[in-house]
């Protein structure tokens, strides 16, 4: 989808903090709540950080009770690494983390943390009714954005998206996942992220083609007014730098 709204960005929108797993990591059922590490490398240590990533998880994965980290890499905008940890409800953000005591994971860590630059993090939960389902398959690219609603017509935007927006995902054959700020940032703002294969899917407009050019231009109008702003970034899947327990 795309609006005519100013062009917004900002260096914290979505990324990554330390490390992940293998392509295994996608396979994981998924959960309502997500933690968001945005990091900032430094242009000069963005080498020394993959390779740290890469031995925190190689130390990571023999952990027991280990959970999954996914890890993605921003292709547009400041160079960004973008972590997802996810939660199957608010009491499992409780739990210590099991690596609290590990002295090698530690001294990986600090390794990681000198490749910073900066680091944001958001808690984000699942808008099942406004997404599609589940994928099994670990994406090419995400397309991703960050909007954010006027405070007063969220309820309202939520209803165009469901009733509007989503079926023509669906109709077009893609995928929508919708998350929720809930700490972090505004809670009025959203992000909103759609699988695509390559660089020429990012080109198309399929929601045009599958709900008709005059349809579809009258549901950009009504989201339009009613957003303060959206940022469209590209981010790929770095299985990588993924890690989960098998499955």
């Amino acid at each position: 989808m795309k609006m005519n709204l100013p062009n917004l960005t900002s260096r914290a929108v979505l990324a990554l903090l330390v490390p992940l797993s293998f392509a295994t990591a996608w396979a994981q059922p998924r959960m309502p709540i997500s933690r968001t590490s945005t990091v900032m490398v430094k242009p000069d240590k963005i080498a020394d950080f993959v390779a740290a990533v890469k031995d925190y998880n190689a130390v990571y994965s023999k952990v027991q009770g280990a959970t999954a980290r996914i890890q993605y890499q921003a292709l547009t905008g400041a160079t960004r690494y973008r972590l997802v940890q996810n939660y199957p409800d608010w009491a499992a953000m409780d739990v210590p983390p099991v690596t609290v005591s590990n002295a090698d994971l530690a001294r990986i860590n600090a390794r990681i943390q000198a490749c910073f630059e900066s680091i944001t993090s958001l808690v984000t939960e699942l808008l099942p009714d406004l997404s599609t389902a589940a994928v099994t398959e670990p994406p090419t690219l995400l397309r991703i954005a960050r909007t954010r609603i006027r405070p007063d017509k969220v309820d309202e935007w939520m209803a165009i998206v469901k009733n509007e927006l989503l079926p023509a995902y669906k109709k077009a054959g893609l995928t929508l996942t919708v998350r929720q700020v809930r700490f972090g940032a505004p809670t009025n703002e959203f992000y909103l992220s759609t699988r695509i294969a390559n660089w020429a899917d990012a080109g198309k407009n399929p929601l045009r083609d599958s709900m008709g050019a005059d349809a579809y231009n009258k549901m950009v109008a009504k989201l339009t007014a009613l957003t303060t702003l959206r940022e469209l970034d590209i981010f790929r899947y770095r299985a990588d730098m993924s890690w989960a327990p098998a499955r």
